[in-house]
């Protein structure tokens, strides 16, 4: 890959998810008042939020009287569930002018008072809010909805970082025939995975939870290469303990590299010099986790009676455990829709209102990811399983079964087992590893492949500019959800020729003009990429150097 294709790529990440945070209303982001209060609450009183002691700031439930909120996703009409949404908010000039003033307005102070609606997502470690609670103090005096786009870019940098770290990481341990797939499997894999975008341009710790797998990832693979390097296993075992600090999805992450650690001690069990010396980098390795992170979970187990701590957790201990409740919830038909809407989510799941897209639209995203995780399946199954190649299998699989295990307790609790499928993002170097696999399996196959890779490929940018435009309509107040959940545009004259009413009304809640700019210009660093791209891969078909 050339050097300009690299840079366009990389700018082309970031431009689209300016764009995508340019225009995304506050509180729009997945359980985004949780973590505002959260980090908050720290910001100004200095105290770590606790489950069942912690509540929602009144700056998030005060924006609910002033400002739209997300449509709800219970039972419709979904308009009328979740407080004033965004068609409602724009018929009201009253409320339109207190908007402009009380949260575009950088004189206007701002606290943390807890209102009387709990914080449900104060089970979490404290790492990613002490962070942000440092810029939350800096920007004290911006508006609030700069403060809030200073809050979720950083937050989005974190993830960007940590996809990049994994990048170089994978790249430089390839052989040079594979480094280029490695390179497009990273670059591209925002792009064929579009709710990379959504998770990540929100407040929110999966962000620094994607951060610190990055760098565990960088870190695993350099210790592969030389295994008796202790300095090394302790950094691999710090971060683990950082990320144990952070989020409860480290857990199953550090039991997975556990088990890969395990069985090659096993495979050497007859060289007893080698498995002690795997041993004691073992001890090194997960001592940390256990002294930084673990007194979090103990401290869970005693008080909770659940040693992860999250709200359904605990509340399903109450109520008698997982088999008793169970009982009567369970069926085939709740279990697969439950696994199915955890992939498809992972592709694309949309913002917290979670409107739909007709599911037309998501098949050629739903075959490019399939066949990239066939052909890597393929190459995986040449080689024994300590191989690095099969490494996303352990450390995924793990994390896999933890989220299976969820739609468990959702279907133990309310018959259903909605488990968002874009947690797997904070694992986003898995995936793309993955994909650079797939993809060097389709550029070494028969030209037919590479064609229909190229058109997938174009098909995801054409995804990416709808999806996108839909989203700005109903932000806009010109779309709503429908009480299919599908968008349904009020007026389909608004879906292509009321582009002017759509960017003045968003100027309200964001920065359209810059979302325009950015949201373009990045797609068109995709497409000069990918022309660049395609253009010497079909100068190597033909033998030109």
């Amino acid at each position: 890959m050339r050097k300009s294709d690299f840079i366009l790529l990389v700018s082309a990440i970031l431009l689209i998810a300016v764009g995508f945070l340019a225009v995304l209303p506050p509180f729009e982001g997945f359980d985004e008042t949780a973590h505002y209060s959260s980090i908050q609450q720290i910001a100004d009183t200095g105290t770590i939020p606790r489950y069942g002691q912690s509540f929602l700031s009144l700056t998030v439930t005060d924006y609910g009287l002033h400002g739209p909120l997300p449509y709800s996703s219970l039972k419709p009409p979904f308009d009328r569930n979740n407080g004033m949404t965004y068609a409602v908010f724009f018929t009201s000039p009253d409320h339109v002018a207190a908007y402009k003033n009380l949260y575009r307005n950088p004189f206007v102070p701002r606290s943390f008072k807890p209102s009387k609606k709990a914080n449900w997502q104060s089970q979490h470690p404290p790492l990613y809010y002490l962070l942000m609670a440092l810029l939350m103090k800096a920007t004290a005096s911006w508006s609030f909805v700069t403060q809030l786009f200073a809050l979720r870019l950083v937050s989005f940098l974190f993830a960007f970082a940590g996809l990049m770290i994994g990048l170089y990481a994978s790249v430089t341990h390839s052989s040079p025939t594979l480094r280029r797939s490695m390179l497009l499997g990273f670059l591209l894999y925002p792009l064929i995975v579009p709710m990379f975008f959504a998770e990540f341009s929100r407040l929110g710790n999966d962000s620094l939870c994607l951060l610190l797998f990055g760098m565990i990832w960088a870190v695993l693979l350099r210790w592969l290469e030389d295994e008796c390097d202790s300095k090394r296993s302790l950094l691999l075992g710090i971060l683990l303990g950082l990320g144990l600090l952070t989020k409860a999805f480290f857990l199953p992450i550090t039991f997975g590299i556990g088990l890969f650690m395990l069985f090659r001690i096993w495979r050497e069990r007859s060289d007893h010099k080698m498995v002690a010396s795997r041993l004691k980098h073992f001890v090194l390795m997960f001592a940390p986790p256990l002294l930084l992170g673990g007194s979090w979970y103990v401290h869970n187990l005693l008080l909770y009676g659940s040693f992860v701590g999250g709200s359904d957790f605990i509340t399903l201990t109450r109520r008698g455990g997982l088999l008793a409740n169970l009982k009567g919830e369970l069926t085939s038909f709740a279990f697969v829709r439950g696994i199915a809407a955890t992939l498809v989510t992972w592709s694309w799941g949309g913002t917290w209102s979670l409107t739909r897209i007709n599911e037309v639209f998501r098949i050629p995203l739903v075959v490019l990811t399939g066949w990239l995780f066939f052909n890597y399946i393929s190459q995986a199954r040449r080689h024994i399983l300590t191989h690095v190649i099969w490494l996303p299998v352990w450390l995924s699989a793990t994390f896999f079964i933890g989220l299976i295990y969820h739609v468990f307790v959702g279907i133990a609790l309310t018959g259903s087992g909605n488990t968002p499928g874009w947690y797997l993002h904070v694992v986003a170097p898995l995936f793309a590893f993955v994909f650079a696999f797939g993809l060097a399996e389709i550029e070494n196959g028969r030209i037919w492949k590479r064609r229909l890779f190229n058109s997938l490929l174009a098909y995801t940018v054409f995804f990416l500019i709808i999806i996108n435009w839909m989203r700005m309509v109903m932000f806009a107040g010109l779309a709503i959800k429908g009480d299919n959940k599908y968008y349904q545009f009020q007026d389909h004259a608004a879906y292509l020729m009321r582009a002017a009413d759509v960017l003045t009304r968003l100027d309200i809640l964001g920065w359209p003009l810059l979302a325009v700019i950015c949201f373009g210009g990045g797609l068109l660093c995709v497409v000069l990429s990918l022309a660049g791209i395609f253009r010497t891969q079909a100068r190597v078909n033909i033998g030109i150097s």
